[in-house]
């Protein structure tokens, strides 16, 4: 077996039992863990409103079960999205 995605170690994830393809999160609705997106790509050409959103929930990570479980790959993920928000 593979490893967990985010939904399946997260157990309150809200996506868990949506359609993948009108879920509001990029990484479930790809079928991916959210430390395997490329968030600098998914909000590169969203209009500001939408990049504060979800640059907004960047600070959730730090107190998720998934970051606990994979702590190197979240923060490299996190890293990278201050990053692109604070070079604008």
């Amino acid at each position: 077996m593979g490893q967990r995605k985010c939904w399946e170690i997260k157990t309150d994830c809200l996506m868990r039992d949506r359609a993948r393809e009108n879920a509001g999160c990029p990484a479930y609705r790809e079928g991916r863990s959210c430390w395997e997106v490329d968030w600098r790509e998914v909000i590169r050409f969203l209009p500001a409103s939408q990049q504060e959103y979800w640059y907004s929930h960047m600070h959730k990570c730090f107190s998720c079960a998934v970051y606990r479980v994979h702590p190197e790959e979240m923060q490299a993920r996190v890293d990278e999205v201050k990053s692109f928000y604070l070079d604008d």
